[in-house]
């Protein structure tokens, strides 16, 4: 599997890792479950007004978020397009807008630090900038995957080829 493959399947694990976060949050907050005192933030925060928009639990926006760079990832290892990827890079950029404007919220009116959106923001906000390097290596015509995988991943690339 090529660096551009591995990229893909990375970028893919952790946008599938925060849907899954998400959909934690969103049941939790549905089921009225209270969190442990080290994260009681998360309680003050999903109970807050801002916790949903029209009636709809921001938690389920976000899972909805990550589950479509998910796909797009996903599509574009399949279907071995840019396309995707381009896509999926370029609605990073709604994930780390709403991610600036959920810490704002958090820090500034609710008061009160939800871990788990913190941990969103971070990997939003990292989604972001990876999505930001795919464009601008895409624009100038380079490899858009060159340097971006990880050990592990690569370690366990190395491990399947060795099976096959």
């Amino acid at each position: 599997m090529g660096k551009k493959a591995e990229w893909r399947v990375e970028k893919s694990l952790r946008a599938w890792h925060r849907l899954l976060s998400a959909q934690v949050l969103r049941l939790a907050e549905q089921r009225g479950v209270r969190f442990h005192r080290l994260i009681e933030g998360c309680e003050i925060v999903l109970t807050s007004k801002y916790a949903s928009v029209g009636g709809i639990p921001t938690a389920s926006f976000g899972s909805l978020y990550y589950l479509v760079i998910f796909l797009l990832a996903l599509l574009s290892i399949t279907r071995k397009e840019k396309k995707y990827l381009l896509s999926a890079s370029k609605l990073t950029l709604v994930g780390f807008i709403a991610s600036l404007c959920f810490v704002f919220l958090q820090l500034f009116v609710i008061k009160a630090i939800c871990l788990y959106c913190m941990l969103s923001a971070v990997t939003s906000s990292t989604l972001f900038i990876l999505g930001m390097t795919v464009i601008r290596r895409y624009k100038k015509g380079e490899d858009s995957s060159a340097g971006t995988s990880s050990v592990f991943l690569e370690s366990a690339i190395a491990y399947s080829d060795k099976k096959d």
